[in-house]
């Protein structure tokens, strides 16, 4: 395909766009084409070109404003060709490649608000199906689901009779599952899919102590007298109010907490570290810990509906994607050498997905619930 009928194209495309006319599909690929777009695909271009490029990309898709900029006449029609050329190539020559796997396979829906809570006697509620209210009484504390799918555990009026028993609940979401609880002293805890918190239906005595495997991002209330303390696999994270994420999946290589806000005391065989907003500490198999900074918008975007990579590996992608969207992963061959840049909508299904990630050249096809990635032809 010349560049001339890819221009054309492209152009015929954008002015779909703008006159209302795009199928919902030719939506979703230019607005994943520009969450995916980044400086790096474009080494050659000067700073202002690239401006150029990422204004011209956003006021075509409505995504700022048009008065952000005032661009040399110039460089703006010059900014125009290199983005419709730029579309072209990926709507022309990738998309295609990427249906070609998938025209005739059933698709995955993605993951939703799901879970099972487990009360101390054993017995499970299905919080998907259950309905909003009451759903358990544990001693003298109220268990319900709001409007909204959280689940609450109410300590108001006589629910916060001293002396009454202390038992231990869990709540689990499954692979393409996430839920949130409001625990009893009014902490909120997200989970990611495939991860389990294990707490007491009342914080009593001098600590608030919790155990999660998997992923959540909390919110502690603030409480100087009683410190929050998780536990999970290698490590104790000791808090008095604060926002963090901690990711300690056991099919990933280290465990990782990240500091939103406030400070935290991170402890492992003996060592401990203080964490500040910004970073993250990290725990591999020796135990040792280190501390890195991060973008914390980019580890917490799993609760904010979005997958968020930079420069990620492919398995580190994949794994994300096997959790939400419940499938498995297998590799023929060796694991392509590839990393992934972008941010993908967890809200789409396994195809948009897939094709989203499948614009850095990966082969892939879908066969009984089961992702498999084919070989890098040499």
């Amino acid at each position: 395909m010349s560049k001339r009928i890819q221009k054309k194209s492209a152009s015929a495309l954008l002015a779909k766009f703008k006159a209302n006319q795009c199928t919902p599909e030719e939506i979703a690929w230019l607005e994943s084409w520009y969450m995916n777009w980044n400086a790096e695909n474009e080494p050659e271009l000067s700073e202002l070109e690239l401006k150029a490029v990422e204004i011209e990309m956003s006021e075509a898709l409505g995504l700022t404003k048009r008065d952000t900029l005032k661009l040399w006449p110039k460089i703006a029609i010059a900014a125009s060709v290199l983005f419709f050329l730029s579309v072209a190539f990926y709507f022309f020559y990738l998309q295609p490649k990427a249906e070609q796997k998938l025209s005739h396979i059933t698709d995955v829906s993605p993951g939703g608000n799901r879970a099972v809570l487990i009360l101390a006697d054993g017995s499970k509620i299905d919080l998907e199906d259950a309905k909003s209210g009451a759903l358990a009484k544990e001693g003298n504390v109220l268990i319900k689901k709001s409007k909204d799918g959280q689940l609450i555990y109410d300590l108001s009026g006589t629910a916060a009779t001293k002396g009454s028993e202390i038992t231990y609940n869990t709540i689990e979401t499954p692979r393409s599952g996430t839920y949130q609880v409001i625990l009893p002293d009014g902490s909120s805890v997200w989970l990611n899919a495939a991860s389990k918190l294990k707490f007491p239906t009342r914080f009593a005595g001098n600590e608030r102590k919790v155990e999660i495997k998997g992923e959540a991002y909390f919110e502690v209330a603030k409480n100087p007298v009683k410190p929050f303390r998780v536990l999970s696999d290698h490590q104790l994270i000791e808090v008095l109010g604060t926002h963090f994420n901690v990711n300690n999946y056991t099919d990933e290589p280290f465990v990782k907490t990240t500091l939103v806000e406030g400070s935290i005391k991170v402890s492992s065989k003996g060592s401990s570290k203080i964490i500040r907003p910004g970073e993250q500490s990290i725990i591999g198999s020796g135990d040792k810990i280190e501390v890195v900074s991060v973008n914390t918008e980019q580890v917490v975007a799993w609760k904010n509906g979005l997958f968020s990579f930079k420069r990620a590996d492919l398995e580190t992608v994949m794994r994300q994607i096997s959790r939400w969207y419940n499938v498995d992963v297998t590799y023929e061959g060796e694991v392509p050498e590839i990393s992934f840049t972008g941010k993908i909508y967890r809200n789409v299904n396994l195809q948009e997905a897939l094709k989203s990630i499948g614009y850095i050249g990966i082969k892939y096809r879908i066969e009984n619930n089961k992702v498999i990635i084919e070989p890098e032809k040499q």
